[in-house]
């Protein structure tokens, strides 16, 4: 649960300034606090999506709580998703068709138009037993054109790369709740 509130609270302070560009114009260009990232406009909605919150969860980083994104240099391609986290369930044709344990992404998609108030964010962790599913799975045009809001959509740990609990790992700290 403790990982579970860090996780949401990560994922709000790195959308936060991708949110607020969010509000303003059709520039395709946005700064986030680790970088700048080009996004896609489409319709009602900008979308920023494979934006990583969490350094990639690989080799010494398995097994422990999420560690802050590096910075980046440039401008970062935020027009497509980041990779699912790897999945034991079985959520196909629908599901993610690919995965990698580097998965620690997230997506933002607001309306295109400016507000005259800054709009609320949504943030939405999808379902799926913690065995499958992605941000991505899920669109979020809809929720942010009709319900004018803010959505960002996030990538998990799963399974046992998410929540394996063993005694190995209790030395290292919280054991069983990386998500």
């Amino acid at each position: 649960m403790v990982v579970t509130l860090g996780l949401t609270a990560a994922t709000v302070a790195a959308t936060g300034s991708v949110a607020a560009a969010a509000e303003h114009g059709d520039n395709s260009v946005v700064r986030t606090d680790k970088g700048a990232v080009r996004g896609t406009a489409t319709g009602p909605v900008r979308a920023f999506r494979g934006i990583p919150y969490a350094a990639a969860p690989t080799g010494d980083r398995r097994w422990t709580p999420p560690a802050p994104a590096a910075r980046w240099s440039g401008v970062r391609d935020a027009t497509r998703p980041g990779s699912a986290c790897p999945q034991t369930g079985s959520v196909r044709p629908a599901g993610p068709r690919s995965s990698n344990e580097d998965c620690l992404y997230l997506n933002v998609t607001a309306p295109r138009t400016p507000a005259a108030e800054p709009r609320a964010v949504m943030v939405y962790l999808h379902g799926g037993d913690h065995t499958d599913g992605s941000g991505a799975m899920h669109g979020a045009q809809q929720l942010a054109a009709r319900g004018d809001v803010i959505v960002v959509t996030v990538n998990y740990r799963l399974s046992a790369l998410g929540y394996l609990a063993h005694p190995a790992l209790e030395a290292r700290g919280e054991s069983g709740n990386y998500g």
